[in-house]
């Protein structure tokens, strides 16, 4: 069996998982992160990001727009953190969440609407 190693709260609780493990790894990531752990949610971001960013870049075909969508695909997704019933991987629920963003800001872009950035008023 493959062992991975990961570790917990930035690096404060070392331990080691088998390969098959790696679903209570995430379930113990998204509870801690359900219970206000953002290094926890940030832990989910960084394991699922860029599969994330790949598919919205496959929906929209725009990088940055891409960049966007991934981020606002991840707000969505935190902030339904506590729906999420673990039935399947936290990355089915970040794929819905960015498909359903992609899908909305395609919808916004051939209405002709102007399609608000995240990054608005940040830069």
């Amino acid at each position: 069996m493959e062992t991975l190693g990961a570790t917990a709260d930035r690096g404060t609780i070392p331990f080691t998982v088998q390969a098959d493990d790696a679903r209570a790894v995430e379930r113990a990531q998204i509870a801690k992160a359900r219970s206000g752990d953002l290094s926890a949610f940030e832990a989910l971001y960084r394991a699922n990001a860029s599969r994330i960013y790949g598919l919205c870049l496959r929906l929209c075909g725009d990088p940055s727009l891409a960049e966007d969508l991934t981020q606002e695909a991840f707000v969505r997704a935190w902030q339904k953190l506590d729906s999420f019933r673990g039935e399947s991987a936290f990355s089915s629920c970040a794929r819905k969440a960015s498909a359903q963003s992609a899908t909305a800001s395609s919808g916004e872009r051939r209405a002709g609407k102007a399609v608000p950035s995240i990054r608005s008023g940040i830069d």
